[in-house]
């Protein structure tokens, strides 16, 4: 599972750094086989305004699928990361379950 980051008007901090690997790690770790690579987006949209304007998006490429995309928005740049993690490994998650039920599905074959 390749992991690449990219911030826009967000210091990328060692700490926020391993925040990010630790936070991508517990919520994809059990999907790690079925992942090809992930994108992390992070943003501050209004600059040193404040509000919520911290954004996160991330982008999981998955091996004969379309790639997932998950967007959030927070206060702070580690809940952003937080919350779009959790999102994105839930989606992630029924998506692969229903992957799995399709593939479970077995027609007959009718001969006439």
């Amino acid at each position: 599972m390749n992991i690449e980051i990219q911030s826009r008007n967000v210091k990328l901090t060692s700490e926020l750094r391993k925040l990010l690997k630790k936070r991508v790690g517990f919520a994809f770790n059990r999907f790690k086989h079925q992942i090809q690579a992930i994108k992390v987006s992070l943003k501050d949209i209004n600059g040193p305004k404040g509000g919520i304007d911290k954004s996160c998006q991330f982008h999981v490429t998955l091996p004969d699928q379309s790639d997932l995309i998950v967007k959030g928005k927070a206060d702070g740049i580690e809940a952003a990361i937080s919350e779009t993690a959790s999102r994105c490994a839930a989606s992630l998650s029924r998506r692969l379950k229903r992957k799995s039920q399709f593939k479970a599905i077995r027609y007959p074959i009718v001969e006439a």
